[in-house]
């Protein structure tokens, strides 16, 4: 290579050199620039990040339940400022108190739900641990930690789900006792709604109980749903009300018979709706398999009357619906008619064989069988030998009965 051909390309890359210096130099006052206008921008917002710490502060220091309300009243307050965090907020060289609260800003806000649930359920056991002296003279015996939580827990709405003799009167006395003892409400800022008057008068008395020590507990208002939704009635109207029938239970009665038996006669989808309901949904559902006796089944069969749209006795809520279908779409039937058997197919094991139903006009024969989707049947249904469980006797049944119309070449 010759030496002016070096010249030219030491040259060449003295020129690349200085341009890359240049691009460099360039670059890095860039970033500085853009850092100093962030750190400017952040200095410049520290009184707002001071009071968004002041907040975390008041919504943690474990004098109240944190809502989901405040949660979303934090995020709406703050959602602007975590917006003007830079992602590399560690190159600013922040003073490190600054970047200390500038952190707990940001943990706390992007995991808000999180730290709210495992605030909540720190600031319930301490609740329960600092108004024990409360909750353990309530009644007789000491509340349940359920009952205690259902309590202490006072999110915005609260649904507690509980069976019969659990403690819910208890539970929703000792919340309005717990309430008042605190100092979250006062006795006439609280509405407390239950079904009955019955209801309505033990629960008041209750509460009085609980709150026997709390001045003008007695200016507790606690009603009953028809009396509340009266009493909005009465205030909102711009004439006085008055309440239908006088509160006759009879007239009442009377009333919506009236009505019922004209919207039948004339209203055709009224009249529809009302036998689709009469037909399939006038009495409480039940499972079979719920039931652990045979005498409880049939105890509370009895209390029933499985009787068709069109008069038969039926043995039960299936077949009364069974027996409503046929009567409803026009299909004669007869009920458990019986089904003659040749002397070689009668069998000890099973008496005269008698089918749910017969269409008459079809010749079809239709069985009702007591099984669930996987051919299980109720604990309490009876066996005999040689099948072991209720279940093989029962199946046993299905099958001969089968095999039987399959021979006599019936439909079934």
């Amino acid at each position: 290579m010759s030496r002016k051909s070096q010249i030219h390309i030491a040259a060449v890359i003295k020129v690349v050199l200085l341009c890359v210096s240049v691009i460099g130099i360039w670059y890095v006052y860039k970033n500085w620039v853009i850092r100093k206008k962030d750190k400017l921008r952040m200095l410049e917002l520290r009184e707002r990040f001071t009071q968004a710490n002041d907040k975390i502060t008041r919504l943690f220091n474990f004098e109240k339940y944190f809502s989901f309300r405040e949660e979303q009243h934090f995020f709406n307050e703050f959602k602007d400022l975590r917006k003007k965090i830079p992602s590399d907020i560690n190159r600013l060289d922040l003073a490190e108190d600054f970047s200390v609260i500038i952190q707990n800003f940001v943990n706390t806000y992007d995991d808000a739900t999180l730290v709210r649930e495992q605030y909540n359920n720190q600031f319930i056991k301490k609740e329960a641990a600092a108004f024990a002296y409360l909750f353990n003279q309530l009644e007789d015996y000491p509340l349940s930690e359920d009952q205690i939580e259902a309590i202490v827990r006072d999110e915005d709405n609260n649904l507690v789900i509980a069976g019969a003799g659990t403690g819910k009167t208890t539970t929703i006395s000792g919340k309005v006792a717990y309430l008042l003892e605190k100092g979250l409400a006062k006795p006439e800022e609280l509405l407390i709604i239950s079904f009955t008057k019955n209801a309505v008068n033990e629960m008041y008395e209750r509460c009085l109980k609980f709150c026997k020590h709390i001045p003008d507990a007695n200016n507790l208002d606690v009603r009953t749903f028809n009396s509340f939704g009266y009493l909005v009635r009465r205030h909102c109207s711009e004439t006085e009300l008055h309440l239908a029938f006088d509160g006759d239970d009879q007239a009442a009665k009377a009333f919506l018979q009236e009505t019922f038996d004209k919207m039948f006669l004339t209203d055709a989808d009224f009249q529809k709706k009302a036998v689709n309901f009469i037909a399939f949904f006038n009495r409480p559902e039940r499972d079979e398999f719920e039931f652990e006796t045979r005498n409880a089944f049939l105890k509370h069969e009895q209390s029933f009357k499985n009787i068709t749209l069109d008069g038969n006795k039926v043995n039960s809520k299936e077949e009364m619906e069974i027996g409503n279908f046929f009567c409803l779409h026009g299909l004669n039937y007869e009920y458990q008619k019986h089904y003659p058997l040749q002397p070689e197919d009668r069998q000890a094991d099973y008496s005269s064989y008698h089918p749910d139903f017969y269409l008459t006009d079809h010749e079809i024969w239709h069985e009702h069988f007591g099984i669930n989707r996987d051919g299980s049947v109720p604990s309490w249904f009876k066996t005999k030998p040689p099948y072991p469980t209720g279940k093989d006797y029962y199946q046993a049944g299905i099958k001969w009965k089968e095999q039987i119309h399959a021979k006599y070449g019936q439909t079934h």
